[in-house]
């Protein structure tokens, strides 16, 4: 493998990375609010550890290093579209108010948001992995599918242990 190949690669999926966990950063410091209970699990030093290895194995393919940017951007867009309240009020105080709304919710409307929602960036996906014979927009394509995947899966977690917080609370009531 070319030298120059694999760092070109190494950039991209390490630009991708560096701008997910940049904006996870910006919003949640404490990692308070982080949806992906792994990377809570493992922590700020443990997140870059994990994302150090994944970019030097991402950069062995350039469409393996395409996908881990466009996923990681899609994460970062959406970190920074609602940092704004975690910056105003806190990160505790939103993550009070949240579970708040999301144990007063319907449990139909937080389904359908959460999944009509990521649909959205699932069609786009799908579009453009079946309507093209270009793999590098396949690969683009499959990230959208990614994204919207791990939004669906991580929230709904999210959701249900919110949820089950709230019963919990009724019945020590």
């Amino acid at each position: 493998m070319d030298l120059t190949y694999y760092l070109i690669n190494l950039g991209i999926a390490g630009l991708g990375r560096f701008l997910d966990i940049g904006s996870t950063w910006y919003a949640s410091r404490t990692l308070l609010l982080e949806s992906n209970l792994l990377a809570k699990k493992m922590g700020w030093k443990g997140i870059l550890i994990f994302n150090i290895a994944i970019c030097f194995l991402a950069a062995i393919d350039f469409h393996l290093s395409l996908i881990i940017f466009v996923v990681s951007a899609l994460a970062a867009s959406n970190n920074v579209g609602k940092a704004w309240v975690t910056q105003t009020v806190g990160e505790e105080e939103y993550s009070e108010i949240f579970k708040e709304w999301v144990r007063k919710a319907e449990l139909k409307r937080l389904v359908f948001s959460n999944i009509g929602g990521s649909i959205i960036f699932l069609s786009i996906g799908l579009i453009l992995m079946f309507l093209t014979s270009n793999f590098d927009v396949v690969a683009v394509g499959f990230a959208f599918v990614i994204f919207s995947c791990a939004v669906i899966f991580h929230r709904s977690i999210a959701f249900y242990k919110m949820r089950k917080d709230r019963e919990a609370k009724k019945n020590n009531s």
